[in-house]
């Protein structure tokens, strides 16, 4: 968490006024932590820092063969991991379609 209040307040210095944290293809366990990071950033944010829009995860449901420059921790599709619904943000999760919208707006 003190990492992700440091790098907002940075990019704030920086110019930018808001942004979304992106991890990268890790382990369940990491990526678990690194969006409890984001919720408490979210719930408390710092004044002056850059505003955390939410998080971007690269992973680890990808192309185990197709990673790039990811770290080799990818997991298949159906390895039947999902978020339980109490954990679903309101209204569901993003459709493409409301992401081209807010992309976009």
């Amino acid at each position: 968490e003190a990492a992700l209040r440091r790098m907002l307040a940075v990019q704030a210095s920086l110019g930018c006024g808001a942004l979304l944290a992106t991890s990268v293809c890790a382990p369940f366990e990491a990526i678990d932590a690194f969006l409890a990071d984001v919720a408490a950033v979210l719930a408390a944010p710092d004044a002056g820092s850059a505003t955390l829009l939410g998080a971007h995860l690269e992973g680890p449901f990808i192309n185990p063969d197709k990673l790039g420059a990811q770290p080799p921790f990818a997991v298949p599709v159906g390895h039947g991991r999902v978020l339980p619904p109490a954990e679903a943000p309101p209204g569901g999760f993003p459709t493409p379609t409301r992401l081209q919208r807010n992309h976009l707006a």
